[in-house]
Parts: structure tokens; C-alpha cells; sequence
């Protein structure tokens, strides 16, 4: 069962012998991302959206994947010599100083890595300092509607994390309704797109392995939801 309440389509590149079983490649438009591209991918786990950006960027391109993980780093190497790219790499590094220079990149694409992080302020600016001029931003990322329990939100949002085999899933930080806008406008970016919003579905029956039924009955009820967003921002 799906936890997203929308069936995304297949796109190419994407290679389900790295994905884990999850299917995020297929929730992003890629479509900022030309041939011969200098592309950063946060938060690339063990490659699903890595080596579909690579399909893009082709041979003429280049591909550096960032995870704070090093079993999913480890993964990844393993993956790309499967595949046999010599122009994508894997680091483990800290996405708040991510010791690139200064406009490195032609786009930056990060998915579910920024709510694992406190310092999302410190994150986005560099976000910005790696992007060269006019480059391209595009998040997948996580926001809560509706004024929810805090203990309830945590534990349902680590449940979540747990599933989709992400690593910190004990310290997640969503960001309410309306701060991602505000991050992305403070750091610098312009031409700000939100889209593709949908929520969770925190009553799939995966979730019971994680919490007690009354927990997700009970954030059910309180009419809030968990909702899953695409942004994307212009240096």
C-alpha cells in the first residue's frame, strides 16, 4: 500500500533495483535539469533519484550524491559501480556546510533530508551559496496542517521515516504551514514554486507495526495532516 495518496508516474532513469522498494524517484519534476548539468543530490540514500538524475545530466554531466548515512553512501558506491558511472560520487558530509565552492552547481535537488536538521536557516543559505547564478532548487519536503500535539506529530513523522528506512527518523523536525516559503525567500531564492502537495496517509496499515491505533486514530480525528510538497527556487 502506498503511503501517498496519489499513484506517481514512472520516469526515465528510474531504476527500482536502488530504490528500496519506496518509489520516491517518481515524485519530482525534473524537468530544470538539462543535459551536461553539474547536479548535488541531498539526501540520495543509495542512489533511486541519483542515478535518475544521471539519466538526464548524461554523459556530458555530473552527479554528487550527499547522505548523512554511511551504510546508505556505502550502498551507493556499490550501486553506481553496478551501473558503471564514472562521472556520479558519493560523500557523507554535513548538509550545513557542505565545503563546495561557491557556485558549484547548476542545480541542487534535496528530498526528505531537511526535516532530519535542526539548522534549516544555515542549510538553505548554503543551498544558495553552492547554486551558480540563476541555478535551480527543487526540495521534496514535508509540512503539518492544523494545530496538532507535538508528542503525537513527532512519533508519527519518526514512524514514518522508520518505513521509508531513513536514518535519525527519532529526531525529525517538520516545519509548520508556511515556513518553507519564508526559509527559501530569507536565503535568497526567488521565483518560488510550491506544488505537487499531498498528504500522508498516516492510517496505512504500516503504521500500526510502529504505533497503537488510538495515537493515529487520534491525529486522524484532530483534522490535521501531514503533507508532502515540492519546492522549487531560482538563484
Amino acid at each position: 500500500m502506498s503511503l501517498l495518496n496519489k499513484n506517481m508516474p514512472v520516469i526515465a532513469g528510474y531504476d527500482p533495483i536502488v530504490d528500496m522498494g519506496i518509489n520516491y524517484s517518481n515524485e519530482i519534476d525534473f524537468g530544470c535539469i538539462e543535459l551536461g548539468d553539474s547536479v548535488l543530490h541531498i539526501g540520495c540514500g543509495t542512489g533511486d533519484y541519483t542515478f535518475t538524475i544521471r539519466g538526464i545530466v548524461a554523459d556530458s554531466g555530473r552527479v554528487i550524491g550527499i547522505d548523512i548515512s554511511d551504510d546508505n553512501v556505502a550502498l551507493a558506491r556499490q550501486n553506481c559501480g553496478y551501473f558503471g558511472y564514472n562521472n556520479v560520487t558519493f560523500f557523507q558530509k554535513d548538509i550545513a556546510n557542505l565545503q563546495f565552492g561557491d557556485a558549484s552547481f547548476d542545480v541542487v535537488v534535496c528530498n526528505y533530508a531537511l526535516n532530519l536538521f535542526p539548522n534549516k536557516e544555515q542549510i538553505y543559505k548554503e543551498f544558495h551559496r553552492v547554486l551558480k547564478p540563476n541555478g535551480k532548487l527543487i526540495i521534496a519536503d514535508a509540512f503539518v496542517v492544523g494545530d496538532v500535539q507535538r508528542d503525537a506529530l513527532d512519533a508519527i513523522v519518526a514512524s514514518y521515516y522508520k518505513m521509508a528506512k531513513l536514518p535519525q527518523c527519532d529526531n525529525v523536525i517538520v516545519n509548520a504551514q508556511g515556513e518553507m516559503e519564508s526559509l527559501l525567500i530569507n536565503a535568497g531564492f526567488k521565483s518560488i514554486v510550491l506544488a505537487n502537495e499531498r498528504d500522508v496517509d498516516v492510517e496505512n496499515g504500516e503504521m500500526l507495526l510502529y504505533l497503537p491505533y488510538d495515537m493515529i486514530d487520534g491525529f486522524v480525528n484532530s483534522g490535521c495532516s501531514i503533507r508532502l510538497v515540492n519546492e522549487y527556487g531560482t538563484k
